[in-house]
């Protein structure tokens, strides 16, 4: 979820996209000239169609996407709670391309501002499900609540309840994010408009074996263990699946069945490490 898409907080309400678990509020469309309210009112009518469509096209693209498995793709599965968030997220992904083909991308800054669980209501199904993994909701009002740290990281906090909790987006530490089309798809271009070098070419001159390190006085210790936090707790953490809930394949960049959720990196041919695949990079 990004800073300028639809989001809201990562309560769970999807089991899949082929059965959501979110029941939507049903409108009838509304032509703009006969509408009579507010800018905020409309935007609201909009996305509620959004995301009703969205659901629609969700289920057709996993009827069309084949299924991959292999032991490496199968090992790299996101937990029931980051594949719920994941699902959900992947729906308002897809409401927000939709709201932005429709008002174009200066409605970007308004749909941050719109409360999406007012209009994604919880199901009966996503209610079991987190009853059954053991993470149900909890009442950080509760003294019994504070008696202990949470182990969740919920309520740790007692003025922000959610901050610092699991399967939770750090959103106050991304500021506004920056995308090639304003909400979803990544740079591939600078400021300057060159051309983006390989994430991995800069990591391997960055670990170039050999090569003298260089020292920052300005930074300390906790410099590097949060960079180890991002790098290991959260990239090495799967939050995506593929269709049906399968792993996700993200094992070559021109397969067909090339998830949306997967990133790929450019490997340079010399690249010590990732031996080429088929003759692929």
């Amino acid at each position: 979820m990004t800073a300028t898409t639809l989001s809201s907080t990562p309560s769970m309400n999807m089991e899949s996209r082929k059965i959501p678990c979110c029941k939507y509020q049903t409108y009838e469309k509304i032509p703009k000239e006969d509408f009579i309210g507010t800018r905020a009112d409309l935007l609201e009518d909009t996305v509620v169609q959004a995301i009703a469509t969205a659901r629609v096209n969700l289920a057709e693209r996993d009827k069309e996407a084949p299924i991959v498995v292999g032991s490496i793709i199968e090992t790299q599965k996101a937990n029931p709670e980051s594949e719920l968030g994941q699902l959900k997220g992947d729906l308002l992904s897809e409401a927000t391309k939709i709201v932005v083909e429709k008002l174009g991308v200066e409605v970007l800054d308004e749909l941050s501002e719109l409360n999406i669980d007012d209009l994604l209501t919880e199901s009966v199904v996503a209610r079991k499900k987190r009853g059954i993994s053991g993470c149900g909701t909890t009442d950080c009002g509760n003294p019994n609540s504070n008696k202990f740290r949470s182990i969740t990281g919920k309520c740790n906090n007692v003025k922000n309840p959610m901050q610092g909790a699991a399967v939770t987006p750090v959103r106050r530490l991304l500021g506004k994010a920056s995308y090639a089309d304003g909400f979803n798809t990544m740079r591939t271009k600078g400021v300057r408009g060159t051309t983006l070098p390989s994430t991995r070419e800069i990591s391997n001159k960055l670990h170039q074996e050999g090569a003298n390190p260089a020292f920052d006085y300005s930074k300390n210790h906790f410099f590097m263990q949060f960079g180890q936090w991002v790098a290991h707790d959260i990239i090495f953490m799967p939050s995506s699946v593929g269709p049906l809930g399968k792993a996700l394949d993200c094992s070559s960049c021109g397969s067909p069945s090339l998830s949306k959720n997967c990133a790929p990196i450019p490997v340079p041919a010399d690249d010590p490490y990732f031996k080429p695949i088929a003759g692929e990079r």
